[in-house]
């Protein structure tokens, strides 16, 4: 049986997941600090002077869907010098939307619309790239693991498409400035080193309170947190700034899938790739820490590009796609530790589906013994060749997990459904290590303790059991036990959201 262990449909309007909705982080579609090359939002074929393409999000739209904590880690834009962050634009800014069809303009078949269809639930995550090799990423605030046993999987998705009518300023690709190629990568990465929570003292965007560009001195770099704030976090301050500037993404590992879209370059999906990588120098980089897993397998008869083509594709520019990385344990023996890759692409529209996928032995030849089955955040990164650059729309990311790593949060005595059986577990386990619930299904606090209790509250009516239903209302215990509850609350709960899969 497998469970949703994340989700995030963008419905809360809180894109940091700071329990905060509609701040100017989540939502402007001119952000806060912005340089007057970009204007996200705007119509790009009439010189980027036309009305926005989006009205700005006002409302919640869903206050459950509470996700995971979206950030930029590549920095940003109009740099100081090449090894300074910059005062600049958020390099991606990502911004909450309504995707609604005929929300924006290029889902309108009006004038001036280019009638592309919208993913239509909804909110959605817009990324405005500020040029190629942005990336973002999302914390999870637990860790996912794939399971011990053969055929346990991790699956990561979300819905896709090219935000056509995005100012890609940098593109140069053709003359309405909408993007003809570009590399879509992303991936699964766990905290090797243990950094997230740290400060990198030279990652914080270089601005004062008002906005205004800070002195070009090192003195003057200001402090980010890995995880938990903005920051350029990829690698590129690694050895040039000083002691912290390598807290980040340097050194994890994970899994990433790489996938070509237009046909200008490598056409009929040639150019895709699954990879693991290990020892990041530079997050989704596909530099010399990666190792090449799966690629598209040439059906051509006469031999390898001859002609060139593929059992996978390109995505088209217009087109809505469902797009997914699937992790499953394939061997766990003394002499072999194994997991099988795949790359699903599917069109949303027509139900097509394209992938490929092979197996790679986890102890990887330069790092014996480093295991990458754990996740701890999931990155993405725009790429292109030629000074290209592409933003795009995203929304229903999820995390899917199956076999023995798969647990329904709040299901404390594990029968698949979160009811008033698995209060009883919490009360009568009330202070005792967090192993006392089935199958770790608590908070994550490391005791069972009031954090356990509020997740059972919310997560109360989940599950394929008897008696599951989403409209189900958590009783409420004792004032004895509410006062006990409150006594042992330790930090913040947690807030992934597990859902099981229908």
């Amino acid at each position: 049986m497998g469970v949703v262990a994340i989700f995030d449909g963008f419905g809360d309007a809180d894109l940091d997941n700071n329990g905060v909705p509609l701040e100017d982080y989540d939502v402007s579609v001119q952000g806060s600090v912005e340089s007057t090359t970009y204007i996200p939002g705007r119509l790009y074929v009439d010189g980027m002077s036309g009305e926005r393409t989006n009205t700005e999000v006002a409302s919640v739209l869903d206050a459950a869907d509470t996700g995971i904590r979206w950030l930029q880690i590549r920095g940003w834009s109009d740099a100081l010098d090449t090894a300074h962050p910059g005062p600049g634009s958020p390099k991606p800014q990502i911004t909450i939307v309504d995707d609604t069809q005929g929300a924006m303009v290029e889902t309108s078949g009006g004038a001036g619309g280019l009638g592309i269809d919208a993913i239509d639930s909804g909110y959605a995550m817009a990324w405005e790239s500020r040029g190629g090799g942005s990336v973002a990423a999302g914390f999870f605030d637990r860790t996912i693991s794939l399971g011990s046993t053969v055929g346990d999987t991790v699956k990561v998705s979300f819905d896709f498409r090219v935000w056509r009518d995005a100012p890609n300023t940098n593109s140069g690709a053709d003359s309405n400035n909408s993007p003809s190629f570009g590399e879509l990568r992303f991936g699964l990465y766990q905290d090797t080193d243990n950094q997230l929570g740290m400060t990198n003292p030279f990652a914080g965007r270089q601005v004062d309170e008002e906005g205004n560009p800070l002195p070009n001195q090192s003195a003057d770099f200001m402090p980010a947190v890995w995880g938990q704030e903005q920051g350029l976090f990829e690698g590129a301050l690694t050895g040039t700034q000083g002691a912290g500037d390598e807290i980040g993404a340097n050194g994890d590992a994970g899994w990433q899938a790489s996938v070509h879209m237009g046909d200008a370059l490598v056409p009929d999906g040639g150019g895709s790739r699954i990879r693991e990588e290990v020892n990041a120098d530079r997050l989704l980089q596909g530099s010399t820490d990666v190792e090449t897993v799966a690629r598209p397998e040439n059906m051509a008869s006469g031999g390898p590009f001859d002609p060139p083509e593929y059992d996978f594709i390109n995505l088209d520019l217009t087109k809505v796609y469902n797009i997914e990385l699937v992790l499953t344990r394939a061997t766990l023996t003394e002499e072999a530790d194994t997991i099988h890759a795949e790359l699903r692409v599917t069109d949303k529209q027509s139900g097509a589906v394209k992938s490929f996928g092979d197996t790679n032995d986890l102890d990887d030849i330069n790092l014996p013994g480093l295991d990458s089955d754990s996740w701890d955040y999931f990155a993405i990164r725009n790429a292109s060749s030629g000074g290209g650059e592409f933003d795009f729309i995203m929304d229903n990311f999820t995390i899917e997990v199956e076999g023995s790593s798969a647990v329904l949060l709040g299901d404390f005595n594990g029968d698949l459904v979160v009811d008033a059986a698995d209060y009883t577990v919490w009360r009568d386990n009330l202070n005792a290590a967090d192993e006392s619930l089935i199958g770790n299904a608590g908070d994550g606090s490391g005791v069972v303790d009031a954090g356990d209790y509020d997740l059972w509250r919310s997560q109360f009516g989940e599950g394929v059991g008897p008696g599951a239903s989403a409209s189900s209302v958590a009783p409420e215990p004792s004032g004895v036990w509410l006062a006990v509850a409150a006594a042992a609350t330790l930090g913040r709960r947690r807030r992934s959201c597990w859902k099981p899969r229908t």
